[in-house]
């Protein structure tokens, strides 16, 4: 049971909201049910396969619809119920689980169950030919792997117990954080990733120099391993829903005389750029031909590693500098 907290913020953000609630209990609102380890229909369409799952990432529970590759939060899971926008969400919910108006002077809130990070323990090979020609394809060379500590897998474990052997058919890289890792399963298409690593890991930030003309935030490592072979200074958060935080901002624009974010233009990307301008003043671009292109991208590719597997290094390079 959900009692009102004493003081609510004036803007609801997501970890403020999910700090006082399990998100579980959302879905479980919606969906009337949340269970891991197990597929079912997506609930918000017409759906008679059960391929869809949860899975906890970087502290946010998601469902993933791979019929339809798309991935929510419980978040967008009342957006698309109540089709309102993300603030209005944020605030439906606070609603619905905060519903006492005359509690106002203390807080009575149920202990959140606590998704310890897991253990991960991996052996290391040799990369592959496929692992080669995977990384090649997005520009993505050796030196950059040994500086950003990737490496490919060959087993790993989770909680002691061995879950997985390299293959040709399910080939994993794994990106290396300080005692974490995040696995990268990259051609699988029901799921990509698993890690124990946080929010407050950021993908590329230790391998920046001291400091520099122009930094660019974009949304996942490979996208950071692609613009790194072009020449261009880039972080990205564990997953394009998670905000860096002001710490790490501040840093970041105390060391570089610009910089930029490039997300994906879609729902969660825009969400991400716009708020990252609102709150730190940060300009966005994003691969799109049209405002209304939400899915070919900009020629085709959705992100710079594709326009990279596309076009080559020196369109790549050719385009950069038309932005800049």
């Amino acid at each position: 049971m959900y009692g009102s907290p004493n003081i609510k913020p004036l803007e609801l953000t997501f970890d403020w909201l999910f700090d006082r609630i399990n998100q579980e209990d959302v879905y479980m609102k919606y969906f009337g049910f949340c269970q891991l380890n197990k597929k079912f229909c997506n609930p918000l369409r017409n759906d008679t396969k059960a391929d869809c799952w949860f899975y906890w990432h970087g502290g946010i529970l998601y469902f993933h619809d791979p019929a339809w590759k798309q991935t929510y939060t419980c978040i967008n899971v009342v957006m698309h119920n109540e089709n309102c926008n993300y603030y209005k969400a944020l605030n439906a919910v606070y609603d619905l689980f905060f519903s006492n108006r005359t509690v106002s002077n203390y807080v009575v809130i149920r202990p959140k169950e606590e998704h310890k990070p897991k253990d991960i323990k991996v052996t290391i090979q040799p990369f592959s030919r496929i692992d080669i020609e995977y990384l090649k394809s997005y520009g993505i060379t050796g030196e950059f792997c040994k500086k950003a500590k990737w490496f490919s897998i060959k087993h790993y474990w989770i909680n002691d117990v061995m879950l997985y052997t390299y293959s040709n058919y399910n080939p994993c890289i794994g990106y290396y954080f300080k005692g974490k890792w995040k696995l990268y399963f990259y051609k699988n298409r029901e799921w990509r990733f698993l890690s124990n690593t946080s929010k407050l890991d950021v993908q590329g930030y230790d391998m920046l120099p001291e400091s520099g003309d122009l930094l660019v935030i974009t949304k996942s490592f490979k996208d950071v391993g692609t613009l790194y072979e072009q020449g261009i200074c880039a972080v990205a958060p564990q997953a394009e829903s998670i905000l860096i935080s002001e710490e790490v901002i501040i840093d970041l624009k105390l060391r570089f005389k610009n910089v930029y974010t490039l997300m994906d233009y879609d729902n969660t990307g825009i969400h991400l750029a716009w708020k990252m301008r609102k709150l730190y003043d940060i300009k966005p671009f994003f691969f799109t031909d049209k405002l209304w292109n939400r899915k070919k991208g900009y020629l085709g590719a959705k992100d710079i590693s594709d326009y990279r597997n596309l076009y080559g290094f020196q369109e790549t390079k050719q385009l950069i500098e038309q932005l800049l």
